[in-house]
């Protein structure tokens, strides 16, 4: 396969281009575009003028790519909220368990704003509304909470990889995501809610601080526990919380309620039926164990790093918590420079066609494609580039405006629900930088924009992928400047 390739537009060569060539040297080339473009919306003059020898602008949707999966280390899952397994032939098995701390509210741990020695302590409960569900619904998993025995820092960041030690199991229940089923309820055990309603009412030394808080309680670790081919849950980050159910005295027939949030990243307390403002945003994050081994060609992954889809039977991976990622690299694209004159870049896109298999094969029920894809600048290696402090560089959005000394904000492809498919992304500007030699050809990596906050999946072809509709594609447009 030659890197590159030309259309030929017969029309063209048959009835515009001398017209157009005897316009151009009387000055009347840009009244007659406007006409065409009034009259017929269909042409293109970028693709009908590639064969001009005035413009000599080239049109090619034939660039050779080479793509690899990559597994990704540096998944940030910070201030999520995940729990559960799915299997995947295609990506293997993944298990989500969350590590949160217990939020203290602004007023004290005390259970009621009414001094009274008679409350009567009822039951103690981990309530978590679904607002996220990927997978099998059908199957039910056993979830457990245990009692962490180190407290989630609130000043740093978690990622997919990490764990917090674990102590006591406090309670555990049987749940299925299917249907109108949206709220998970684990009741914890009476000897763990004896001791929190002591301490919250009858103690002296009532807790004050967050800090007292997670001394007493460090924090509670969620897991699910059972079949492999289950469904992965998410949960709605203010109305997840421990609640605390008692009476004012034990003739008392209204059961109450205080809620001590797992996590309040908006600190929306006042649209909460919790009505308390916490002291702070907490903290909590999400462990992904994943099981490649049980995945059709990505057993080898983890080892490698990276694997070619010339060894995945020419499909690309995307997925959002494992930190599955598509590493796209532009081999032949300095051969354009090799001709010895400036090259201008008119417009380069790439277009994504996710496969069929995304939306129509009988195990894909509740299991959804990454909201947005983003492109992450890669080194050598496949890694992301890092600024200094830290943080990854993104391919920007085209043409954007922003304020002076501003970063224009990173490109990124919505997924079109209707249509099944993701925008072209704009990469003129970056394939611009490589030739000229202001940046390495070292391509980006494909990936989820919502790592961490979810674990949907994307599969699309690559370059040479057997069917055409479900190719990975670059669509370029350039010109060779004459001196």
């Amino acid at each position: 396969m030659q890197p590159f390739g030309t259309r030929q537009h017969p029309k063209l060569q048959q009835h515009y281009l001398p017209m157009i060539k005897r316009l151009i040297k009387l000055g009347l080339l840009g009244s007659v575009i406007l006409v065409f473009f009034a009259c017929d919306e269909s042409f293109d003059l970028s693709l009908d003028l590639q064969r001009d020898p005035l413009l000599n602008s080239t049109f090619t949707d034939t660039v050779s790519l080479r793509t690899s999966v990559v597994l990704l280390d540096s998944v940030n899952t910070t201030k999520q909220l995940l729990v559960g397994s799915v299997a995947d032939a295609q990506f293997g098995n993944l298990r989500a368990t969350t590590y949160t701390k217990v939020t203290l509210p602004r007023d004290t741990l005390k259970i009621d704003s009414i001094p009274n020695p008679n409350l009567v302590f009822d039951s103690a409960v981990v309530i978590m509304n679904v607002n996220y569900r990927y997978g099998d619904t059908t199957v039910a998993q056993n979830f457990q909470v245990h009692q962490l025995l180190q407290t989630p820092d609130s000043a740093r960041s978690y990622y997919g990889f990490e764990e917090l030690p674990t102590g006591e199991l406090l309670g555990q229940a049987s749940f299925r995501a299917s249907g109108d089923n949206r709220q998970l309820r684990v009741r914890l055990s009476q000897a763990f809610g004896n001791r929190f309603f002591e301490r919250a009412n009858r103690g002296r030394d009532f807790v004050l601080f967050q800090a007292g808080m997670d001394a007493f309680l460090p924090g509670l670790r969620i897991s699910a526990v059972g079949p492999a081919n289950a469904t992965v849950l998410g949960f709605q980050n203010f109305d997840a919380a421990l609640a605390i159910y008692y009476r004012r005295a034990s003739t008392d027939t209204v059961r109450r309620v205080r809620g001590y949030r797992l996590l309040d990243p908006f600190q929306a307390s006042q649209q909460s039926p919790w009505q308390f403002t916490p002291q702070s945003w907490g903290q909590s994050f999400v462990r992904f164990a994943p099981d490649l081994s049980r995945s059709r060609f990505l057993a080898n992954l983890p080892r490698q790093r990276t694997l070619s889809t010339v060894q995945t039977s020419n499909q690309s991976y995307v997925q959002e918590g494992l930190g599955l990622a598509t590493w796209v690299q532009f081999p032949h694209i300095q051969t354009l420079a090799r001709l010895g004159r400036r090259v201008v870049i008119n417009r380069a896109v790439l277009v994504i066609n996710p496969t069929a298999s995304n939306f129509d094969a009988p195990d894909r029920a509740n299991q959804g494609v990454p909201t947005t894809l983003v492109m992450s600048l890669a080194d050598a290696n496949g890694r992301p580039v890092r600024n200094s402090n830290g943080t990854e560089r993104f391919l920007q959005l085209e043409y954007q405006r922003v304020a002076a000394g501003a970063t224009p904000p990173r490109a990124e492809a919505v997924y079109i629900t209707g249509g099944r498919t993701y925008p072209d992304l704009d990469i003129t500007s970056y394939l611009q930088a490589v030739l000229d030699g202001r940046t390495p050809n070292n391509g980006f990596l494909l990936r989820s924009g919502t790592q961490g906050s979810g674990v949907n999946k994307l599969l699309f072809g690559d370059s040479r992928a057997t069917n055409p509709a479900e190719r990975l594609v670059l669509r370029l447009n350039y010109t060779v400047v004459n001196d």
